[in-house]
Order: C-alpha cells, then structure tokens, then sequence
C-alpha cells in the first residue's frame, strides 16, 4: 500500500519536498551517493523542531558508535 502525502498539510509537503530532492540527486548521478544523500536528509531534517527523547534509564551511558571504549581499528 502506498503512502500518499497529503501536500496541503507541512508534513505532507516536507514528504514531497524530500522525494523531490531525492529524485532530482537520482536523476542527476544515476544513483544516491551516501555522502550527498546524507546532506539532503540533514538539511531536511533541520527544517523540523523537535527536542531530542530523554534516554530511557536502563539503556545505560550514550554510546559513541559502533566503537565505543576505543576497540575499534578505524583512524582519523
């Protein structure tokens, strides 16, 4: 089943606009490179206000990725 958003709402034009924005990188690479699909959605997703969830007090410390502690072998 297909979601179709409603453009006359904000969530639904900021769903049209996404789409558009990603259909438009398609078009223009032929495909959706990481590194300019990740700049499309975090400048969509700064245009919305939301607070971040507070964290749930069994999931513990924040965790820095995927390698936490310093065990991983990836450098900067």
């Amino acid at each position: 089943m297909l979601i179709t958003p409603d453009p006359a709402t904000p969530a639904g034009a900021a769903i049209i606009d996404l789409a558009a924005l990603t259909d438009d990188l398609e078009a223009r690479t032929g495909e959706w490179p990481g590194a300019e699909t990740a700049d499309i959605v975090s400048g969509w997703l700064s245009r919305f206000s939301s607070p971040s969830p507070a964290p749930s007090p069994r999931s513990g410390p924040a965790k820095l990725g995927c390698c936490a502690g310093g065990t991983g072998s990836a450098t900067r």
